[in-house]
């Protein structure tokens, strides 16, 4: 399987840092070096419109994080957390609507961890798609 473009990762241009919204620009994701000086490879570019620029940043800045969410889920430590948790009988009595216990909480949470990374690293052949 092919694996992603290593991070960092950086939403471009960084609103955060020059606070400008310039509607009807472009804007994307690049993977940088690790010192931040120089782009290694375009992630994606996308058009900024007028009328949703705060969520086509937002969306860059998701994008940029990705690298890092990732190897966030798949930390190791995390899962076993969250399984040592989960791993006891459950205590939530569901039939009478009680909030569930935290094992629940921690099963549920490890079971969309461990969709997320699945969706994000498949084990299909690598294969280029059709054209």
């Amino acid at each position: 399987m092919t694996k992603h473009t290593p991070g960092p990762w950086q939403a471009s241009p960084d609103y955060a840092v020059d606070g400008q919204h310039r509607f009807n620009d472009w804007g994307g994701v690049e993977a940088i070096t690790p010192d931040g000086k120089y782009v290694r490879r375009e992630i994606c570019t996308f058009l900024i419109d007028e009328d949703g620029v705060l969520e086509d940043i937002a969306n860059a800045r998701l994008i940029a994080a990705a690298p890092d969410l990732l190897q966030a889920c798949q930390t190791d430590h995390l899962l076993a957390l969250l399984q040592h948790i989960g791993g006891g009988a459950c205590e939530c009595d569901h039939d009478v609507g009680m909030a569930p216990c935290m094992g629940c909480v921690a099963n549920q949470a490890a079971r969309r961890i461990a969709a997320a990374i699945a969706k994000a690293t498949p084990t299909a052949p690598d294969s280029a798609p059709a054209r």
